[in-house]
């Protein structure tokens, strides 16, 4: 990746931190980057390649996902989302990196012409981080409503907002997303699929749901309200709107975003410096939060943070008292380890006056070549320890089998003769 491209990507990334991505005031975004994007292939459907998640921190961040997504165009300013599909979970070392294949299928009834593909790193918590794209010639069944994007709006007690501004609404309010819609084709009736998520479109699914069917006829513009489920929870919602004929995407996406105000708190990142430790070393934790969405300010927030080792058993546990505002907020805790700790899992949460607001859980892989030995070394122990049980349990029985006492209970029992 090119300095320049870097550049570009690292001012990008700060825009989402600070916009899109829950109205975070983010100060610090991990220096994730997706590379050497190539697709190999494309046919029947389906765009194939490989890429590179390059980890240039410090630090490891075991619960990183990818996302492919498809867009309209090659031109930045003009790219049209079409599709977004979410990775399974995977973990770059620090200062390492980890090499993926992919298998993207892409919607049918796309209009054929010029796309852009991208892979990008996300993290567990919704914040997007590198990415790296490549433009694609597409064939489709040319069957698609066009989403005029710059019309799209969020709809809130009378006023209008941008749909990923992320507007502050009290839990008695209600959020519209408002959308201009074109058909190109030929009439056609559509239905409206819904996915409400908390924060970022690859963490917990609130809602999914159908709204009413829509009929169009050909060449129509329609103009279209979907009133959202209202939410009393204090939390930074996303919604998922496309649309459907005869269960087959024909339309690309629509995100809107609100905020229900009152009191909140995030869980970010959970870092650590290493993913395994022997006897006698500190563990060093980094646990990032953010406080409520619509920018208030907690104070006397708990942070509640517990070590398990990879037995499960609970091995450190520490409680510090913080200040949750808009801005990121970095806490560091040192563990002291007593006994080798490999694949440990790290919990945390946030609470205000006994109420949770937030709880993270992240288990550390075995990547590094001191965890595979940790590991291999607990194994070695394990089955030593089952050998003498076996062995202790076999002398037991002899002894007990060449025992008068014992032959004569067994024969009164009639088990031997």
């Amino acid at each position: 990746m090119s300095a320049k491209k870097i550049l570009f990507s690292t001012l990008f990334i700060l825009a989402l931190a600070f916009g899109v991505s829950s109205q975070v005031k983010a100060d610090y975004v991990p220096k994730i980057y997706a590379q050497n994007l190539s697709v190999s292939n494309v046919s029947n459907g389906q765009i194939k390649g490989q890429f590179t998640i390059w980890n240039s921190e410090n630090y490891y961040f075991p619960e990183l996902v990818y996302t492919m997504r498809l867009f309209k165009g090659t031109d930045f300013n003009t790219m049209q989302l079409v599709d977004t599909q979410v990775s399974g979970i995977l973990s770059v070392p620090p200062k390492g990196t980890v090499a993926e294949s992919f298998t993207y299928q892409y919607p049918k009834n796309i209009a054929s012409g010029n796309y852009t593909f991208r892979v990008q790193v996300v993290t567990a918590q919704g914040t997007e981080l590198g990415w790296s794209d490549k433009a694609v010639s597409l064939t489709g069944q040319n069957n698609f409503l066009n989403i005029l994007g710059d019309f799209s709006r969020v709809l809130s007690d009378g006023q209008k907002y941008y749909p990923l501004e992320g507007v502050n609404i009290s839990p008695k309010s209600t959020a519209i997303g408002y959308l201009k819609i074109q058909n190109l084709g030929a009439a056609t009736t559509v239905i409206p699929q819904i996915k409400i998520f908390k924060r970022q479109y690859n963490m917990s699914l609130v809602k999914q749901y159908n709204d009413s069917l829509i009929t169009f006829s050909k060449g129509e513009t329609k103009e279209i309200n979907l009133t959202f489920p209202q939410y009393d929870t204090p939390e930074s919602y996303l919604a998922e709107v496309k649309f459907y004929n005869n269960n087959q995407q024909v339309s690309g996406i629509q995100y809107f975003r609100w905020v229900v105000q009152g009191a909140g708190g995030k869980i970010l990142y959970i870092r650590t410096d290493k993913d395994s430790y022997m006897a006698g070393e500190n563990m060093t934790i980094t646990i990032d939060s953010v406080g409520p969405p619509d920018f208030s300010t907690i104070k006397g927030a708990g942070l509640d943070v517990t070590v398990y080792n990879q037995d499960k058993n609970v091995v450190y546990t520490v409680s510090k008292n913080i200040e949750l505002t808009a801005s990121l907020l970095s806490t560091t805790i040192s563990v002291p380890v007593k006994a080798d700790l490999f694949h440990p899992i790290i919990s945390a949460q946030i609470t205000d006056k006994g109420k949770v607001l937030d709880q993270q859980k992240t288990t550390l892989p075995v990547v590094s070549t001191q965890a595979k030995q940790l590991q291999k070394n607990s194994q070695i122990t394990t089955f030593l320890i089952y050998l003498l049980i076996i062995a202790i349990i076999s002398t037991v029985i002899t002894f007990c089998v060449k025992s008068n006492k014992f032959k004569a209970f067994l024969k009164r029992k009639k088990l031997i003769k």
